[in-house]
């Protein structure tokens, strides 16, 4: 709290020294022109442009004084007017810094809307953000990480802003949290079991209460805590070492396949699930004809439906299965179908 006291006051005062600095500016400028036009009979333009030489220490030697009053004048404005510059310049510079400085210490409100927001950082954050930028789904999205750390632990990412703290009222509306399209919790790798649980449940439990239309995957690490995590309000919760335990057990059952596992889950390499919007076309068709046509037409690959009350999810549904309107397709493709 103090800290962002001091660099407030500082930015204040920084912005009222470069406006007095380019105030006198002004007024060094104006005199040296009229002083310059007077003593050396010269116009107010070549005064003009006599002062701003000097002034920059610029100096082309085109017009220079003659008189010992005009030397004079020539002598006060280069000494001044470097100066004043310097100071201006710099005052700026301290500005730009401090606000560069505000946003790695995540002390700045953001300005983000219809964005994805990260709560919790552990091993896994800067592996998230790259996902979710691969995805032609979040191109041209911005994303912000909530986080108790000191400084961004992404700074080196485009479109990646930072907040310092726990999640609360405060973080989350400088995260914009309100605007936000969707959030991902995760747990903190540093904690014991089952305290890493307990925060991920209270902030989802925070984020729900503030937003509760926010749509929110939870990361724990105990399946025991997942009721818990359900009540607070998680849309979809992940188990961290569930998925690893799932693929080591199938990868000794079927060899290779883990292989096809990882290339579906990444969005950097290789074909990816979706779930996508049903065309026109496809309403009141039975599931194998809609299989068909799309992977004739598009070369997609359709894998499940999910009902359009999204209360469930049927992978490879039977043949005669009817999709209706409102359903949504589970599918395997090279890129997000655009339709």
């Amino acid at each position: 709290m103090i800290w962002q006291i001091i660099i407030r006051l500082f930015n204040k005062l920084s912005l009222i020294n470069a406006y007095n600095g380019i105030g006198i500016f002004f007024i060094i400028l104006i005199a040296g022109t009229l002083g310059y036009s007077f003593f050396e009979s010269e116009t107010m333009g070549n005064g003009l442009w006599w002062s701003i030489v000097t002034m920059t220490t610029v100096g082309y030697g085109d017009l220079f004084p003659k008189t010992p009053q005009g030397r004079v004048l020539a002598v006060f404005v280069m000494s001044t007017g470097i100066g004043i510059l310097g100071a201006i310049t710099a005052s700026f510079a301290g500005f730009i810094l401090e606000k560069r400085l505000m946003e790695i210490k995540g002390m700045k409100q953001l300005n983000l809307n219809n964005h994805f927001l990260i709560i919790g950082w552990n091993f896994r954050g800067n592996d998230i953000v790259e996902e979710l930028q691969a995805d032609k789904k979040c191109k041209g999205k911005d994303i912000a990480i909530i986080a108790d750390l000191q400084e961004s632990p992404a700074q080196e990412k485009n479109r990646v802003f930072f907040v310092s703290g726990e999640p609360n009222s405060n973080t989350l509306e400088k995260a914009c949290a309100a605007k936000a399209q969707a959030a991902i919790i995760l747990t903190n790798e540093l904690s014991d079991p089952y305290s890493r649980d307990a925060k991920s449940i209270l902030s989802c439990l925070t984020l729900k209460k503030h937003h509760p239309d926010i749509y929110t995957s939870v990361e724990i690490y105990d399946q025991k805590n997942a009721q818990q995590c359900q009540f607070a309000g998680a849309d979809e919760i992940i188990l961290s070492g569930g998925l690893s335990t799932n693929l080591l057990v199938q990868s000794v059952l079927d060899h290779g396949v883990t292989k096809c596992v990882h290339e579906l889950l990444s969005n950097r390499k290789g074909q990816e699930i979706y779930k996508i919007g049903l065309l026109k076309d496809f309403e009141n068709k039975t599931f194998a004809q809609v299989l068909s046509e799309c992977k004739k037409n598009y070369n997609i690959l359709v894998i499940g439906i999910e009902s359009q009350n999204m209360k469930s999810i049927i992978t490879n549904p039977s043949s005669d299965t009817i999709v209706k309107n409102g359903d949504k397709l589970i599918i395997i493709a090279e890129d997000r179908p655009e339709w």
